[in-house]
């Protein structure tokens, strides 16, 4: 811009919106094959916590691009888990089955809670497909728009 017309404020974070539906990239394809090779190996290494990596980056996936949740429902769905994993791993229960059946009920919490919420834009919502972005302003908006 030069210097007679002053750069648009920036949108406030709770305007500014991706677009819906469900999404896949080639990072995502690389980092979820990366992770299934490592998981692979640590598991036939027999670490006892190789589940961890599969079920977080999972959630991750999940939460990221397919249900578009905001984040701080990401936020706790993590503090659930680490308070959750911590705990069995505490007791000397390093299997998967507990952490994941206890853990459950807070991803499907996360999800109902998101996919409820007006403004839910993530896989079969009206909005999947498209561009929910706000529209930049035109000139004929006020200056207080732009």
């Amino acid at each position: 811009m030069n210097a007679r017309s002053p750069s648009p404020a920036p949108l406030p974070p709770s305007t500014v919106r991706r677009a819906g539906g469900f999404r896949f990239s080639l990072t995502d394809a690389l980092v979820l094959s990366a992770a299934t090779v490592l998981t692979v190996w640590l598991w036939r290494r027999e670490f006892v916590l190789w589940w961890a990596l599969p079920l977080v980056l999972g959630h991750f996936f999940l939460f990221c691009n397919v249900f578009l949740v905001r984040r701080w429902l990401e936020i706790l769905w993590a503090l659930s888990f680490l308070v959750n994993a911590g705990l069995h791993l505490l007791q000397g229960d390093t299997g998967w089955w507990p952490v994941a059946g206890i853990q459950l009920p807070f991803t499907v919490g996360v999800v109902l809670w998101e996919i409820l919420s007006p403004g839910y834009h993530g896989i079969g919502s009206r909005s999947a497909g498209a561009n929910t972005a706000r529209p930049s302003p035109s000139r004929k908006d006020p200056p207080e728009n732009r």
